[in-house]
């Protein structure tokens, strides 16, 4: 394991969990201090709509919307790993773009995870307001798929770590109305994520917990009825610390660099997989899909435990 490594691990009082409970995962909570990145990436840095900015790389019809962790958008010094991510997807074949849902304002390095009662109010009042799906949804839909669609983007898939997971999977069940049809949605150490994401699912998922991440057999026992369930993957990262693809991505460490290497791969195959297939038509999406899956309170969300953490059923690595 990678505490076994000798990286400090964040111990947890119970005052503490309760306090957390609903915020950000415990997983991430107690998996360590994020590591800064400076990487300024591949691509470009511009503004569309009104104030959205975005880092875009990479052409071609088959869009990517990356969406990060709560960490922000990869400016130096802070996170720069999310911009790995997507200079890799652009290299293997695909157009990507990381909108800046937090406008600046990600939950900083220096203040996670937060542990005075001052932090904790502040992170909980952030996360309800900053971080809210409605944003991500809003965004997405508004301006970043218009401008994707007038620039020769044809259809696009979703992806993204530990918030942006959560963010990702619910989109896949909330996606009627958009510019471009959505042709599937990944999730990396995602935060929080339950069967329902399974159940009100459209499109294909791409799931990849780490050892410190619930597992998905849940999951995917809902999408195992779905008429696309032979495209959906699932792997367990059992050694690896939550964060292993983002904030605490040291590639340079060689058991982290090739478990993110490994996912980087999985998932890649699996966007050529989803993009391969025409889309499915709106109305047989809308017919897979059950009422969008609500975003809930942060108060509302059970506090996940190591304890209920077991190797996923599919694959194990």
């Amino acid at each position: 394991h990678p505490h076994l490594r000798g990286e400090p691990r964040v111990a947890l009082s119970p005052l503490d969990r309760a306090a957390l409970k609903g915020m950000a995962s415990e997983a991430c909570c107690s998996a360590g201090a994020p590591i800064a990145a400076e990487y300024a990436g591949n691509g470009t840095v511009s503004t569309i709509g009104e104030d959205l900015a975005i880092y875009e790389v990479g052409t071609g019809p088959r869009l990517i919307v990356f969406v990060y962790d709560i960490f922000g958008f990869g400016a130096p010094p802070n996170n720069g790993t999310v911009r790995r991510v997507c200079d890799h997807f652009a290299e293997s074949g695909f157009r990507v773009i990381m909108p800046d849902f937090y406008r600046g304002k990600p939950w900083t390095l220096d203040k996670f995870p937060p542990t005075t009662d001052e932090l904790k109010a502040e992170f909980g009042a952030w996360w309800g307001s900053t971080a809210a799906y409605d944003v991500v949804k809003a965004d997405i839909t508004n301006t970043v798929l218009p401008y994707a669609a007038s620039s020769g983007a044809e259809s696009f898939a979703v992806a993204g770590t530990c918030w942006g997971g959560l963010m990702s999977c619910t989109l896949a069940g909330d996606c009627e109305g958009l510019a471009l049809p959505l042709v599937g949605a990944a999730a990396v150490h995602g935060a929080r994520l339950t069967a329902e994401h399974g159940t009100n699912s459209a499109v294909p998922l791409c799931l990849l917990p780490s050892g410190e991440d619930p597992p998905v057999d849940d999951i995917m026992a809902e999408l195992a009825s779905k008429p696309f369930a032979d495209k959906c993957v699932s792997q367990f990262y059992a050694d690896e610390v939550h964060g292993f693809l983002a904030a605490r991505g040291n590639w340079g460490d060689e058991a982290r660099g090739a478990a993110a290497h490994d996912a980087l791969g999985r998932l890649v195959a699996f966007f050529a997989s989803v993009f391969e297939s025409p889309p499915p038509a709106r109305d047989a999406r809308a017919a897979a899909s059950v009422a969008p899956l609500p975003f809930p309170a942060p108060s509302a969300w059970p506090l996940a435990t190591l304890a209920t953490m077991a190797p996923c059923a599919r694959q194990t690595t």
